[in-house]
């Protein structure tokens, strides 16, 4: 280790991480985790395990074997990367791969830190799942009566179902018809199939009498929430239900659901934090539970977070607020940064603020609302980034107007001026949180149809120019500066690559790079704070490839889905290839043996199939032309003006758009499938060739 210090010391520190593909939790880990290295100026290389195959038999097992194979490569990436640190995403996909004891011997002793999964050694990042759930089951039990009380499980087992069975258990709830075996899921697969499977052996099958549910995650709770409404039990006044993870549909569901706010970006933050204290010989902690916070709402039967939290209660006056003393102010500022840990933020600033609007409440002949504190929260708020507006924030307000209004009892006048205040401070932070969703609202939906463009841009390509060409033109439309490609590589993952600078519209070949020379390359090109995304690419019979994406966006799926297409337009390419050698073959040796009339049918056959390919690809590239994303932003319009107001929720509306989305899709899809189809048919005639040529050779033979 203290090799690779001295060598990551002289252009700073390059640390790997191994996530999921572009889930909520992924992306919130790599926000904070990005933001960290940001500050301290090290390069972060981003990898992507991939989904794990799912399903039984011998397609599973196969699955699992192209699994491990996959895996491995991204192992020898990994190693190839030499870095100097390591963090993992360890309570998904991302942890337990090939198994912690692999890494550890391949990363010959590379300080490592895992978020939200234990591994012994290990130091680790968590939030306890676990508390939450007892949380919410405790004030499910004891502020609204319920008894009966069901767990939705995720497809993995985790240590919230022991939780849940525990806090249960310690109260007498825990009835065993609620309980439901691993056998009964056998065969159910998908969320909303496995919500459905489970509302029916519950309410169906068992007929309990259920007071509440505690879902799993997000996916779970929106099909719970929708199945429920589709047997016409209403939420929360039949069943209750309670989430795990705050997000839109959480936030604007009818009523509000109960969740978890988790601090997955504060959790990356801390995760690097903490690594560059082991690369520096700091001792650090084997576990750091960083908390979070359940958001009651009216899933449960409670009222909005935010009414809950601006609701002050009885409160003792404490004086003026000039006479607060050091130590009050501290403790202040201490509860509000515990509650909003983001740099942006500074309460102390904010209580100068409102020190200077109460001492103008008290000087005679004062008119109108003072601003001091408007204006030094409109200045943090305007200079804090999207992240942090969008951060759980819209209760700062509440809990700053909670934690100084001991000091605003001091008058009537100070009472009623500090109300305007905080009314007016209260309209305009939800203000700038919309306007904050809404801007990302946007980039998102530009970016979804630049990402349909792209990608339907590369797959209409058969050739390896036309996939430079293609990329040159459409990484810049995704904010990624370039990308080197190396495709059919070798078992060692040397191949043969090529760099896409997108910036400068250039192209540059590397003739059997290995990957250690890639990052090295690539490296050479950038000063301090780094970002790279690295994904394999399958590129079918050719074997696997890999791409390596210079700083872009941190969505995971922009680089999912656009290596994905890149890996099938490469098959697609090596096949066309292949496929016009073999073909020049196949004519010359025909003419040669003297078979002219038997060889012009079935080459004509080819062409004719190979008349239809092209035409396949200029379907595809019409309909990249006429992008279904921009049909689908122009419907959507058209539907929000035709739908009255409350008449569907989010859901309702975002199902109707998928299905549209689909439906515009469709056309593209085909073409693609044609495409491939007239590909296999040329094999098959090239083959048909192949085996008369050879026939014939031997007839001439015995001749």
């Amino acid at each position: 280790m203290s090799q690779q210090a001295e060598v990551g010391n002289t252009g700073g520190w390059t640390i790997a991480y191994l996530g999921d593909e572009g889930d909520g939790l992924s992306a919130g880990v790599l926000d904070g985790l990005s933001d960290a290295a940001r500050r301290h100026g090290v390069r972060l290389v981003r990898f992507t395990r991939g989904v794990e195959p799912a399903g039984q038999g011998s397609l599973f097992g196969e699955a699992m074997r192209a699994a491990a194979e996959r895996d491995a490569r991204l192992l020898l990436l990994l190693q190839s990367l030499r870095p100097d640190g390591f963090i993992f995403l360890g309570r998904t996909h991302a942890g337990p791969m090939t198994g912690v004891e692999n890494f550890a011997a391949a990363l010959h002793g590379v300080p490592a830190i895992s978020i939200g999964g234990r591994y012994a050694g290990i130091p680790t990042i968590l939030c306890r799942s676990e508390d939450h759930i007892r949380h919410m089951i405790l004030h499910m039990i004891r502020h609204h009566g319920h008894r009966r009380i069901a767990y939705m499980p995720p497809e993995r087992p985790d240590m919230r179902i022991d939780a849940w069975r525990g806090t249960l258990r310690e109260n007498g709830l825990m009835y065993p018809e609620l309980e439901i075996s691993a056998s009964e899921w056998i065969g159910t697969s998908g969320t909303v199939e496995r919500v459905r499977r489970f509302l029916h052996i519950l309410l169906d099958e068992r007929d309990v009498m259920l007071d509440a549910i505690v879902s799993c995650g997000p996916r779970e709770t929106e099909a719970l929430v929708a199945e429920l409404e589709s047997r016409r039990l209403r939420v929360p006044a039949d069943i209750a239900v309670t989430g795990f993870e705050d997000g839109d549909f959480e936030r604007y569901a009818d009523p509000g659901v109960t969740t978890v706010d988790y601090p997955w970006s504060d959790m990356g933050y801390i995760a690097c934090t903490r690594l560059l204290d082991m690369l520096a010989n700091k001792s650090v902690e084997m576990e750091t539970v960083v908390p979070g916070r359940v958001l009651y709402r009216g899933s449960c039967g409670c009222v909005s977070d935010l009414i809950h939290t601006a609701a002050v209660g009885p409160v003792a006056g404490q004086g003026a607020f000039g006479d607060m003393t050091y130590e009050q102010r501290w403790q202040i500022v201490a509860v509000m940064t515990e509650a909003f840990p983001y740099p942006a933020f500074d309460f102390h600033a904010m209580l100068d603020a409102m020190a200077r609007d109460v001492e103008a409440c008290c000087t005679a002949g004062m008119t109108g609302t003072p601003l001091h504190l408007l204006r030094e929260l409109n200045v943090q708020l305007s200079n804090a980034p999207d992240s942090v507006l969008q951060a759980r924030i819209e209760t700062l307000v509440a809990r700053f107007r909670k934690a100084v209004m001991p000091w605003m009892l001091r008058d009537m006048r100070t009472l009623q001026t500090a109300g305007a205040i905080f009314r007016q401070a209260q309209a305009n932070l939800l203000s700038l949180v919309a306007q904050s969703r809404g801007r990302s609202g946007i980039i998102s939906k530009n970016r979804a149809q630049a990402m349909q463009e792209v990608s339907l841009s590369v797959m209409t390509c058969h050739t390896r120019q036309d996939i430079q060409i293609a990329l040159l033109e459409g990484l810049p439309k995704l904010d990624i500066g370039g990308c080197c490609l190396v495709g059919a590589a070798s078992p060692s993952l040397i191949g043969e690559g090529v760099w896409i600078d997108a910036r400068h519209r250039r192209t540059e070949a590397m003739n059997l790079i290995a990957p250690d020379a890639l990052f090295q390359r690539m490296f050479e090109r950038h000063t301090g704070f780094l970002s790279l995304q690295v994904n394999l690419l399958d590129i079918g019979t050719a074997g696997f490839g890999y791409v390596v994406y210079d700083s872009g966006p941190l969505d995971g799926m922009v680089y999912r889905l656009l290596s994905g297409h890149l890996g099938t337009a490469i098959a697609n390419a090596a096949k066309a290839e292949q496929i016009e050698r073999n073909c020049l073959r196949l004519m010359d040796q025909a003419y040669r043996q003297g078979m002219d009339e038997a060889s012009v049918l079935l080459l004509r056959d080819i062409g004719n199939a190979w008349d239809s390919v092209n035409q396949s690809v200029q379907l595809l590239a019409d309909a990249a032309g006429r992008s279904p994303v921009a049909d689908l932003l122009q419907a959507e319009e058209l539907l929000e003006a035709t739908v009255e107001s409350g008449a569907d929720d989010v859901a309702a509306r975002s199902v109707k758009l998928m299905n549209l989305f689909r439906l515009l899709g469709r056309n593209t899809e085909r073409y693609r499938q044609e495409m491939i189809g007239e590909l296999e048919r040329i094999e098959t005639r090239m083959a048909q060739l192949e085996d008369a040529l050879t026939l014939h050779g031997g007839r001439e033979g015995r001749g």
